[in-house]
């Protein structure tokens, strides 16, 4: 109706005719048409529903109520899907213009371990990104504490007919190396949203550089992914759980 509206108006315009639109008074989603003193009513519907919730429970109180009031929302086609980055609600999936989204935020603690491999991490480094935002145990944290950093230079001359060449050898050592592991795990949650704090272990590689005296942290090759895909499978159990009796609500992995 409204689209009808908007081209009638612009046939008016083109046509040279005087036209006002006058906003309704007793209910904003109603509008009058004045063509030439004859007044019109347009009615304007409601904008998209982009609503977002706190919580996966929120969500799923949410489709369960659609479910059982189709009627009311002219027979909805309701569809879920859910990825890394959200789980999101598709009203009606015939015109996918309302959706509820349950947006997924990742934690500190995975945040720091994704950018960790960027940029090479200095003792004090080493130790604050460990105690303040993985939460290591102390014993380990210890041992990074204890290193001694020692750096020596060794010259040598070598001298023979028609040559003669100078060179010195930078010798870098660690004391206390022994004593670290090359990986060690840690237990951090993956997102920040309320219900989904539960924690995953990740193993991290350490690798020492002597010679600048700092330290190079990686997850090890597919940690974080496996992690995400494990708590994307807990998010799709506890929604067909909660939604088992609501045969026409599908739920699929992956973005609508």
């Amino acid at each position: 109706m409204l689209k009808e509206a908007i081209n009638r108006l612009a046939d008016l315009a083109r046509e040279g005719k005087k036209i006002a639109i006058v906003p309704g008074i007793d209910d904003p989603r109603k509008v009058y048409v004045d063509e030439g003193g004859q007044l019109k009513h347009v009615e304007i519907p409601p904008p998209p529903r982009n609503h977002t919730v706190g919580s996966l429970q929120d969500l799923i109180e949410y489709a369960s109520r659609l479910a059982d009031d189709k009627v009311g929302l002219d027979m909805a086609t309701p569809v879920i899907w859910h990825n890394g980055n959200r789980v999101c609600l598709v009203i009606d999936d015939r015109d996918r213009r309302d959706v509820v989204t349950f947006p997924l935020t990742t934690s500190v603690e995975f945040d720091a371990i994704e950018a960790a491999p960027h940029k090479p991490l200095t003792q004090p480094q080493l130790i604050r990104l460990l105690r303040f935002k993985l939460g290591a145990d102390a014993a380990l944290i210890d041992k990074f504490r204890r290193l001694d950093w020692r750096h020596s230079t060794e010259g040598r001359v070598e001298v023979r007919h028609g040559k003669e060449s100078l060179g010195k050898e930078i010798l870098a050592k660690v004391e206390g190396v022994d004593e670290l592991p090359e990986e060690i795990v840690v237990e951090i949650p993956l997102y920040e949203q309320q219900g989904e704090r539960e924690e995953y272990e990740i193993r991290l590689g350490i690798e020492i550089d002597t010679v600048n005296q700092q330290f190079g942290v990686a997850a090890m090759p597919g940690a974080l992914r496996a992690a995400v895909d494990s708590h994307q499978d807990t998010i799709h159990s506890r929604l067909v759980r909660d939604l088992h009796t609501k045969k026409d609500i599908p739920i699929y992995y992956g973005s609508p």
